[in-house]
């Protein structure tokens, strides 16, 4: 299978993006036999206890923005977006770790 955009989607459909180990894992890979084998998330590193409060919280939403309302952004830059039950699971990891996330 090569790297078109329904074997990637296949790649990271259905996978766990919960966080249960922090994110600290190898990212994810599906054993779905239409999946592209080399596609691999994004992440991005936020501080649980940030200095500046504040500068966490608009990091924080710039990633929302990435992870919710950019889904055209990423296709035209040649990338995929989550599925959005993965954002529903970064969303739930933000609000159970981070003190300053949205409610």
């Amino acid at each position: 299978m090569g790297p078109t955009d329904a074997a990637m989607r296949v790649s990271v459909a259905g996978l766990d993006y919960a966080g249960r180990d922090d994110y600290v894992g190898l990212a994810p890979t599906s054993a779905e036999r239409a999946a592209y084998p080399l596609t691999v998330p994004i992440y991005a590193l936020v501080e649980r206890r940030p200095v500046r409060e504040t500068e966490a919280r608009q990091a924080l939403d710039f990633l929302r923005f990435v992870l919710e309302d950019s889904a055209d952004l990423h296709e035209r830059a040649g990338y995929l977006p989550l599925p959005g039950a993965a954002v529903g699971q970064v969303e739930t990891y933000w609000r159970g770790h981070l003190p300053y996330a949205p409610r």
